[in-house]
């Protein structure tokens, strides 16, 4: 019979969650640019071929069509936060030794390393719903803040106006 330090095994448990929340990330990092390939390519074949048939309404719909796609991306954008801020939590954790559960009290790696239990340190808990406060991760994976986030008001807001123009001068 093989016997494994508990401590080893802690550890061992720490760095495949770290694996797999990396490898989450990756998964919804890809989705979503692939979300924004598929919105571009929709809409530029809207936008073309509502010019070179001279429609108008063609062009109205083409404003229309980067919408689902913005939603489809804050929702994988919501996901992937949750995911990060795991990752977060576990890189501090193993970088400064400690921890605060869930705003309530500072956790050493000591303290959770000799627990039988591992201490406070949520393992695992991929998406972070245990690892922050409920504050803090309703606010870093709320669909809505994820929408108008910056980046993505700066991507797919130029396509609805540009179809629209488009749309008034025809």
């Amino acid at each position: 019979m093989v016997t494994m330090d508990i401590k080893e095994l802690k550890i061992d448990i720490l760095k495949q969650e770290i694996e797999i929340v990396q490898q989450k990330i990756n998964h919804f990092d890809d989705l979503r640019h692939r979300t924004k390939q598929m919105a571009v390519t929709l809409w530029l074949a809207a936008v073309g071929v509502g010019l070179t048939i001279n429609l108008q309404l063609l062009l109205i719909i083409a404003a229309f069509v980067p919408f689902p796609f913005w939603v489809f991306e804050s929702v994988y954008h919501k996901y992937q936060e949750g995911w990060s801020a795991r990752s977060t939590a576990i890189q501090s954790f193993i970088r400064t030794g400690k921890y605060k559960v869930r705003g309530v009290k500072d956790v050493s790696l000591e303290e959770c390393l000799n627990s039988p239990d591992f201490g406070e340190f949520p393992v695992p808990d991929h998406y972070a719903k245990n690892t922050l406060s409920k504050k803090d991760h309703r606010k870093r994976t709320n669909v809505l803040c994820n929408f108008v986030k910056i980046k993505k008001v700066i991507f797919y807001f130029p396509l609805v106006i540009i179809a629209l123009l488009l749309a008034l001068v025809i």
